[in-house]
């Protein structure tokens, strides 16, 4: 079940950590000092499956680099590509900067935590930057919401309305919308009442983006 009220409480932590007994001072650190809900993965077999399912709140992804046997910057942009893009911090005691670099273009990368010192000083350390992007994760889930609500909108619909909904998206005149899918006038608002409400819901410019999106998606699919 999606969580639609990601406007407050604390953020899901999605912890990924390969070492036992690093992973649990983590995840009770994390909890002492408020982040409740934290999900723990101690590898990424399946890992696109296992966070889909966890993934019905607003989250932040906690990695470490070299958890396996997908990497952080092997997973990550897989979730991206199914629209699945919560805000990812990066730990470890050794990672190349230009890897790093790679991040920033492929997954919505938040930061990188070094490892070290000692277990509470590194847990606060990563729990104030935790707190530091919570609006991000946040927006990241917004936008996930809306995506999923725009994907719904156009299944179901044909692919001629679907063209439709595009060129009424991109501020064609109606007159040139008639010329090109062949359909009268009032079939056309017919088709663009429905597609104007789903807009004007909360947060127009978003929604309204959202669906460009998924229409653009969906009649690819279908060519």
């Amino acid at each position: 079940m999606l969580d639609n009220n990601y406007t407050t409480g604390f953020p899901r932590i999605l912890l990924f950590e390969d070492t036992a007994a690093m992973a649990e001072t983590y995840k009770q650190g994390i909890q002492d000092r408020g982040f409740i809900d934290v999900v723990l993965f101690s590898h990424t077999e399946d890992v696109v499956d296992a966070v889909k399912d966890a993934y019905t709140r607003p989250a932040i992804v906690v990695s470490d680099f070299y958890v396996g046997p997908l990497t952080p910057q092997e997973f990550l942009p897989m979730l991206r590509n199914l629209g699945i893009s919560p805000p990812a911090l990066i730990m470890s005691s050794n990672v190349q900067p230009e890897v790093l670099n790679d991040l920033t273009y492929r997954c919505n990368y938040a930061g990188f935590l070094p490892k070290g010192g000692s277990d509470d000083d590194f847990v606060a350390r990563l729990c104030q930057r935790l707190a530091m992007i919570q609006t991000q994760a946040r927006n990241a889930w917004r936008s996930y919401l809306l995506a999923s609500e725009a994907k719904a909108f156009v299944c179901e619909r044909s692919p001629k309305h679907l063209e439709v909904i595009r060129r009424f998206l991109r501020f064609e005149h109606v007159k040139k919308i008639e010329e090109a899918v062949g359909l009268s006038k009032s079939s056309i608002y017919d088709v663009i009442g429905p597609a104007q409400e789903h807009i004007e819901k909360n947060y127009p410019p978003e929604r309204y983006n959202a669906l460009l999106a998924a229409v653009d998606r969906r009649l690819k699919e279908l060519s």
